[in-house]
């Protein structure tokens, strides 16, 4: 099965690859007519700020003072929650469904001039919305209901109006949307040559050929020597049918006779070019060398090979037609399988 998946992969490189580059296109036009056009949107915020100073108790003794402080970072962490958790709801109801949209926040309280925090226990409220008066009134409105609520909980403390609330503040926020993303672009042509790839590949594996050594070893169940090189590589082709000729050619017993059968399989068979190396080498030998152009055109030639005998098959990668193939394994099912060579073009 492994062997089959990657002569399925390079058949679908060398045959289909156009599938892929095929499929990327169409998968790349996903995105890009489903973007729609880029856009700049705008929006508006504003924010009003206030403050409450709850100062502590001088006193002379160290401990007391320090009792009164903890005290008061207390109230101020219960005015935070009240500003934060429950003062959204409670403007609903009292400005209506515009205040939806309001945001309430306890930020650290910073000097207004050199934006450093302040050494007094002072609670903060920020007022985030996109109504300019509404803010505003908002605002005025959370000073007042936090500092009831705080003297409400806690009587004996002072709580005091430290900085009333401030003018609201515009902040204009911009947004460029594209709708073409670079990134899912790249991610569907990826998508798209994997899915032709993938096309490919099953045709192929429906459809075996002949690619690797072990598809002459499943397909047609010879177990002889193999020799392949590069389909355009002259010199790589003289030296491996070479070096399998001469294997051949010096199997030969003494005072007996061989012949290699040198046959053309599948579409532009390289069958005359290995028979010519093939010859040249068997000269001044027991050995005979016969060209069969197309094993398949004449089939009653292998009534005539000799046990001791040699076939080769001379091929190119892919080239034999699966009926081709099983067509040569029945012919060839009667002869000794470790007589039978390959020489494949890839």
């Amino acid at each position: 099965m492994p062997n089959a998946v990657i002569s399925s992969a390079k058949g679908a490189i060398q045959k289909y690859w156009w599938l892929s580059i095929v499929f990327a296109l169409l998968f790349t036009a996903v995105p890009v007519f489903t973007s729609g056009g880029s856009a700049t949107s705008f929006s508006r915020s504003y924010s009003s700020s206030a403050a409450l100073g709850i100062p502590t108790k001088v006193t002379t003794s160290d401990n007391e003072s320090n009792d009164a402080t903890d005290y008061s970072s207390f109230v101020i962490k219960a005015g935070k929650g009240i500003i934060e958790q429950d003062l959204s709801k409670r403007a609903v109801t009292h400005f209506g469904t515009n205040a939806e949209s309001l945001s309430f926040s306890s930020p650290p309280y910073l000097d207004s001039f050199y934006r450093t925090p302040v050494n007094v226990p002072i609670l903060s409220i920020n007022v985030t919305g996109d109504n300019q008066k509404l803010v505003k009134e908002a605002t005025d409105w959370a000073l007042e209901e936090t500092k009831n609520d705080l003297a409400g909980l806690f009587p004996g403390v002072s709580v005091n109006i430290y900085q009333q609330a401030t003018a609201p503040t515009e902040t204009v926020l911009t947004e460029n949307k594209s709708g073409l993303s670079i990134s899912r672009i790249i991610l569907f042509a990826i998508l798209g040559l994997c899915a032709g790839l993938i096309v490919g590949m099953f045709i192929e594996f429906i459809n075996p050929r002949l690619r690797t050594r072990r598809d002459f070893v499943d397909i047609l169940g010879i177990r002889g020597s193999l020799v392949s090189w590069p389909n355009k590589s002259k010199v790589k082709r003289n030296q491996q049918v070479s070096i399998l000729g001469v294997s051949l050619a010096s199997s030969v017993k003494e005072d007996s006779t061989k012949t290699i059968w040198v046959a053309g399989l599948g579409a532009n068979a390289p069958s005359a070019e290995v028979y010519e190396t093939i010859t040249e080498i068997a000269d001044n030998t027991m050995v005979t060398v016969k060209l069969i152009d197309d094993l398949l055109s004449n089939p009653k030639w292998v009534l005539k090979v000799a046990p001791q005998d040699s076939i080769l098959l001379a091929t190119r990668a892919g080239a034999a037609k699966p009926q081709e193939l099983r067509d040569t394994r029945t012919l060839l099912s009667n002869i000794n399988k470790d007589n039978i060579s390959a020489a494949l073009a890839r």
